[in-house]
């Protein structure tokens, strides 16, 4: 009898582990319904236009009827459609890196002050400066302004990766997609995401992927130079990643209460 409650405790002990080890779809799945375990995220509706900041690179285009002014400052040596990702150095020289102070230097304006505004910030007030360096009788000037060599990184146990954004907005969807979604074991609950803010400061905010609300809230749109950190559940080595883990480690536990049983039965009779 002793042999058999023994042989019961090993087999309840193996099947124990074995649950303790599953991953609920409660654990995995997106968009879920903020309740309980899943918080309700609601701070904000919109959008907000990213702003520029110190190490930011800006693709600045000129457009006129004048042909000597498209000229002036519209280098021709590079294809703009390259600047996006190219690092080098005739692409260095047609973009413009802010600095520290968050200024850029603009030719025959000098130093600019472009820090903390938005693209659109800086294309007005260049198209309100640039006319003025010309006769009256100059042809209007329009500028395109875009940021380029954007990034954000990913980080988790199982992979980590740098990725370019090539959208004005990407969201946290999008940039899970790029990376190549998660395992069942990354701790959707527990993200954290890495900002550094237009002055200067790194924040880190962290929220439960899982929660439909996350559409609503300001951690839905990804920025340049974020860092995505993903950690894995507590208690994952233990766990199961697949079928295949779960039959075999079942088998296993299976056949050493077998074994078990048959020498423990051999040496009582």
């Amino acid at each position: 009898m002793r042999a058999k409650k023994y042989i019961v405790w090993v087999l309840l002990g193996g099947w124990l582990l074995l649950f303790q080890s599953c991953v609920t779809s409660r654990k995995v799945n997106l968009l879920q319904a903020s309740s309980g375990s899943i918080p309700t995220y609601n701070d904000t509706l919109n959008h907000t236009a990213y702003q520029i900041k110190p190490n930011d690179r800006l693709d600045i285009f000129v457009h006129s009827l004048n042909e000597d002014i498209n000229n002036y400052f519209n280098p021709s040596f590079v294809n703009r459609a390259e600047l996006e990702t190219s690092n080098t150095s005739n692409a260095d020289l047609a973009t413009y890196l802010v600095d520290e102070q968050g200024e850029i230097t603009f030719p025959m304006l000098g130093k600019i002050a472009i820090g903390g505004l938005t693209t659109r910030g800086v294309k007005e007030k260049l198209e309100a400066d640039l006319p003025q360096l010309f006769s009256t009788n100059a042809t209007p000037i329009s500028v395109d302004v875009r940021v380029v060599r954007r990034y954000f990184s990913v980080i988790s146990a199982v992979n980590s990766g740098r990725y370019p954004m090539n959208a004005d907005k990407i969201n946290i969807y999008d940039a899970l997609a790029m990376f190549g979604n998660l395992d069942d074991f990354s701790d959707r609950s527990k993200v954290t995401l890495v900002r550094t803010m237009s002055n200067g400061q790194t924040v880190l905010k962290t929220f439960d992927l899982r929660s439909e609300d996350i559409i609503h809230s300001e951690f839905f749109y990804i920025e340049p130079d974020d860092v995505i950190y993903i950690p894995k559940m507590k208690g994952y080595s233990f766990g199961l990643s697949s079928v295949t883990n779960t039959i075999a480690i079942t088998a296993s536990t299976i056949s050493f209460a077998g074994l078990i049983y048959a020498v423990i039965m051999r040496i009582v009779n």
